[in-house]
């Protein structure tokens, strides 16, 4: 597997446009497994190989392609589900720490194709 074997999607700028939150997914696998990888966006000609991804798809069974950030830079929502049941939990991970929560679960069926964080 190399570089190319990638497809990159929703690249999502942080609040204070010093990183850039984006997923992928294996060429030729279906969109919602994807991992979601954050970078600085000061990158140059950085290849997928060579990051770690800050979610993956290893984690759950379904990982959904679309990413937002909270408004303070610190947290980045998400759709996952366990299982293949299609459910997906709404969650956030703390860009620093890596620490995940449940925001609700089982909630969705269908993707989510923006978010938008309120006070």
């Amino acid at each position: 597997m190399d570089d190319y074997d990638y497809m990159m999607y929703n690249p999502n700028w942080s609040p204070d446009g010093e990183q850039i939150a984006f997923t992928t997914d294996y060429y030729g696998s279906i969109l919602e497994y994807a991992d979601v990888y954050v970078v600085p966006a000061s990158a140059t000609n950085v290849g997928i190989s060579t990051l770690t991804p800050i979610i993956s798809i290893s984690d759950f069974v379904i990982l959904d392609s679309f990413v937002a950030w909270s408004p303070d830079g610190d947290k980045i929502a998400f759709t996952a589900g366990a299982d293949s049941s299609g459910y997906q939990n709404i969650m956030w991970i703390d860009v620093n720490t890596r620490e995940k929560m449940n925001i609700a679960n089982d909630s969705l069926q269908e993707s989510c194709l923006s978010w938008v964080w309120l006070p």
